[in-house]
């Protein structure tokens, strides 16, 4: 035991120093900061992954019904019908209208016989993207092509939807078959290649890219 008055005594009977408390304090501060990117850095990943599964599901969604509409495409008699282009955001997508024996029936049946579908764009919510919207209507004749409104919104979320057209190795980026004198008039394509991008919450300038090919079997017959 130390005699009375011994300076380790005094020492230790003061507490800690200065210096071990800032040392404690910085100790502290390195954990907390390793602790916090380490949590963060988790929920950025989960977040990411969580953003991209929702970007493939609603992707691999949107190209089912639409390739479903593309390879049902039908003629009205002697008549083929497959228009892109226009549309309010040319910047985004054409417009896509065309004859097909597809529906999509939900609360009552589907149309008989044929339908023209319509794909278009229009400004999503809060102005964030575009919305994909299908319309179907019954055929009956050319004038009601004239019709607007209605449809359902597709997909959400869109940055841009473009359209390639092939036929006989050739790469169309527009068609109309009923184009004065042009290549495409009363002619079908063999096939279509749709290339969809997707918001990307997480970083804006980086999309999420998706494209698929559709074979129509119409073209193909009438090559």
């Amino acid at each position: 035991m130390a005699p009375p008055g011994d300076p380790a005594m005094r020492k230790r009977e003061a507490g800690f120093t200065l210096m071990e408390i800032l040392l404690s304090v910085a100790i502290l501060a390195v954990i907390v900061a390793l602790v916090y990117g380490a949590y963060g850095g988790t929920e950025r990943i989960v977040s990411a992954t969580v953003n991209e599964d929702r970007a493939y599901r609603t992707a691999g969604s949107t190209f089912s019904t639409m390739a479903k509409d593309l390879a049902s495409m039908a003629p009205a008699g002697d008549l083929f019908y497959l228009r892109s282009g226009g549309g309010f955001f040319p910047e985004a997508g054409q417009e896509l209208r065309f004859l097909s024996a597809s529906t999509v029936p939900f609360l009552e049946a589907g149309f008989p016989g044929l339908s023209e579908v319509r794909y278009s764009l229009r400004e999503g919510r809060e102005k964030k993207g575009y919305d994909l919207v299908r319309r179907e209507i019954p055929y009956r004749d050319p004038d009601s092509r004239d019709e607007e409104g209605g449809g359902f919104v597709l997909c959400e979320g869109v940055a841009s939807l473009k359209f390639l057209f092939y036929r006989n190795g050739e790469e169309y980026e527009d068609w109309d078959t009923e184009s004065a004198g042009g290549e495409t008039k009363g002619k079908i394509p063999e096939r279509m290649v749709l290339d969809l991008k997707l918001l990307n919450p997480g970083n804006e300038d980086r999309p999420f890219s998706f494209r698929t090919s559709v074979f129509i079997p119409l073209g193909a017959e009438r090559g």
